[in-house]
């Protein structure tokens, strides 16, 4: 009797012992499941986000990038250096390369007929008047992309003045912010472009111009030491 007693005890024992033993390592796997899935929410938590489509960004911020320029697109400018100088010049694309440069026909009201080279960022290149072409290996950058508010630059340049004498000239740029602004061929938004120019004689001036994407130029210009500039019409080719 007490025999099978001891040997049931035992029995049992080893039972539990076993029992215990299973679900001792089925909870040890349930906790090592849970514990690697907290790491893992952990981790995608504090992942870096991805990042943002340039796209979207340059929306947002206002970011302007070159203006895509068609063959055909054309402006008429009113051009002043006082009341009695005054004349229109019309300027047209007249071919755009693969790699997004152009060229632009400017034809005064006076004077002569000449076609100006552009790089794919708006920088002058070259020229041709009366059949001759000529290199500008240190133009004007007029506007320096992409444009946003705020942004600052500095420009360095050689032209000639009225009289036929080459000059280099030092410029810092400010894109102040957008405006609505007035012009004789409407209403456009604009950046606001502030620039501060030195000839190397010590010669200083200033120029406020606005540049409007929808008309892909600047449409008004005001300067203390050279013509002021107003759109007064203008006519776009569809993009394709």
């Amino acid at each position: 009797m007490d025999g099978k007693f001891f040997s049931s005890a035992k029995s049992n024992q080893l039972f539990r012992g076993i029992a215990f033993r299973w679900w001792g390592r089925r909870l040890a796997l349930i906790g090592c499941l849970c514990l690697s899935l907290f790491c893992f929410g952990c981790a995608a938590k504090h992942a870096p986000d991805p990042a943002p489509d340039k796209k979207a960004v340059d929306k947002v911020e206002g970011m302007l990038n070159p203006p895509r320029m068609c063959p055909g697109d054309s402006w008429v400018f009113y051009r002043a250096a006082g009341e009695e100088e005054m004349q229109t010049v019309r300027e047209e694309i007249v071919r755009v390369l693969p790699d997004g440069s152009y060229y632009l026909r400017v034809v005064p009201e006076q004077g002569a007929e000449k076609v100006l080279e552009f790089s794919s960022s708006g920088r002058l290149e070259a020229y041709a008047r009366e059949g001759q072409r000529y290199d500008l290996p240190k133009a004007m950058l007029r506007l320096s992309y992409p444009l946003f508010q705020g942004k600052k630059w500095h420009d360095e340049f050689s032209a000639r003045d009225c009289e036929g004498d080459i000059h280099r000239y030092e410029s810092n740029y400010t894109v102040s912010g957008w405006e609505k602004i007035q012009t004789r061929a409407g209403t456009f938004k604009a950046l606001q472009v502030i620039r501060e120019v030195r000839r190397e004689d010590g010669t200083a001036g200033r120029e406020v111009f606005w540049f409007a994407p929808r008309a892909k130029r600047v449409v008004l210009s005001r300067s203390d030491w050279k013509p002021d500039s107003e759109l007064l019409e203008m006519k776009l080719k569809v993009q394709k």
